[in-house]
């Protein structure tokens, strides 16, 4: 399933909004391609030509938000996404990244309900599922959060990020057993990601699983991620309390002879 970037207005939405002529979603459509192209000045300039005949169109202060984001200017990004969900108020899209955007200014609480609006408006989306359990569980409401994040790997089983948050949390909460089922499809989701395999074995541990089993995901960071040295501390650690010294004195010197060629 192809991913939609969190960062970026799909095409379907404008396509989709409310009371626009095929001409203002022309416009739009090639603003929202200038942002994806970072040329920033071309896409407000496409903006301003629909604004400038109707001052409250929704997907175009959508967009404008969105290319104030990327220039850095989170509050106004705010202040445009706010006047654009008035405009589309069922767009899930528009309310999602203002979720974010409030996210990223530190409001959490803001993000938690935003996210909650978007989710209710397209409740099959994994990633509005995976942006309201991050959020609450952010704001401490981890149990609210696990529900979420598992409803997003409900919708989409192989959504890396649920995975990684689901399993972190089940780990801290101390159910090693569901963590490491968790963690298991997150490591085959995306085995390009050694946290995967570092948390993954760590779960492993706590849930007192063979220490062959245990292994696994140790070695396979340690050997597909050689020079990630911060990875090597539990890996050594791992092989010094099994007792397997030959291991564990390799992985050892090759984590010192790494920091000492880095210093």
């Amino acid at each position: 399933m192809s991913r939609r970037d969190p960062n970026l207005p799909p095409a379907s939405s404008i396509a989709q909004a409310q009371s626009l002529d095929q001409g203002k979603v022309h416009l739009l459509k090639i603003a929202a391609q200038y942002l994806r192209e970072r040329r920033l000045r071309e896409c407000v300039a496409a903006i301003e030509d629909v604004l400038r005949t109707d001052p409250n169109c929704g997907m175009a202060l959508y967009l404008l938000g969105m290319a104030a984001g990327e220039e850095g200017d989170a509050d106004r990004a705010v202040a445009l996404l706010l006047r654009a969900a008035e405009s589309e108020p069922q767009n899930a899209d528009i309310r999602s990244h203002l979720a974010r955007k409030l996210r990223d200014l530190g409001d959490l609480a803001g993000a938690s309900v935003n996210f909650a609006r978007a989710v209710a408006l397209a409740p099959q989306r994994a990633d509005l599922a995976y942006g309201l359990g991050a959020g609450l569980v952010k704001t401490y409401k981890s149990a609210q959060g696990l529900l979420w994040l598992l409803r997003a790997l409900a919708a989409e089983p192989n959504y890396f990020e649920s995975l990684m948050a689901a399993g972190t949390l089940l780990h801290l909460k101390g159910d090693d057993v569901a963590a490491v089922k968790i963690l298991t499809r997150a490591v085959q989701a995306n085995p390009d990601n050694p946290d995967a395999y570092v948390l993954l074995g760590q779960s492993m541990i706590s849930a007192d699983m063979p220490l062959e089993q245990v292994a696994v995901p140790f070695l396979a960071v340690a050997n597909r991620f050689p020079k990630l040295h911060r990875y090597h501390p539990p890996i050594v650690q791992y092989f010094h309390d099994i007792g397997d010294e030959p291991t564990y004195e390799r992985y050892a010197k090759n984590m010192v002879d790494i920091q000492l060629a880095e210093a």
